[in-house]
């Protein structure tokens, strides 16, 4: 990973002839909709604690304060960005079962820090967007398991 947390393309964005649509995150088929799995493995079972997803809330949207009925018009103020994911859960493999280790409902943060009740070994993990705050489709720009507590700086 090269540790950016949000696509690059658009209005704004990088020029379209150096990027491409979708880097930076993984999206769903939104032909399939909700719900839609994530699933992340390692050679061998780690121990983790601490899950920290950064989820795509439409930055390249425009919020800002404005008294430009055009540019306002173009914002979505007092509620979620519909990219947002709402409800998810995430389980943890070990073997051959999985096991549920967190549930999320009403999600309203980019970036989500989820603690398990105690360091878990597990070899896979396992997202599962149930819904977003309006998108048809599951959008996560990064996801990071720690062992310990998350470092300050994050």
């Amino acid at each position: 990973a090269d540790g950016c947390t949000r696509a690059t393309f658009g209005p704004g964005g990088t020029h379209p002839e150096q990027t491409a649509p979708g880097l930076h995150r993984w999206m769903s088929e939104p032909a399939y909709g909700l719900p839609a799995m994530l699933d992340l493995a390692w050679d061998q079972a780690v121990e983790i604690h601490h899950i920290q997803l950064i989820f795509d809330s439409g930055l390249h949207r425009i919020l800002t304060l404005s008294h430009s009925d055009k540019l306002t018009a173009r914002m979505q103020w007092g509620k979620a960005q519909p990219e947002l994911v709402a409800d998810f859960q995430i389980e943890g493999r070990c073997g051959e079962s999985w096991q549920t280790l967190a549930k999320v409902e009403g999600n309203p943060q980019r970036r989500c820090l989820v603690a398990l009740d105690s360091p878990t070994r597990v070899e896979a993990l396992r997202i599962t967007v149930l819904r977003t705050h309006g998108l048809d489709h599951a959008r996560i720009c990064e996801v990071r398991a720690y062992s310990s507590d998350v470092p300050n700086c994050l």
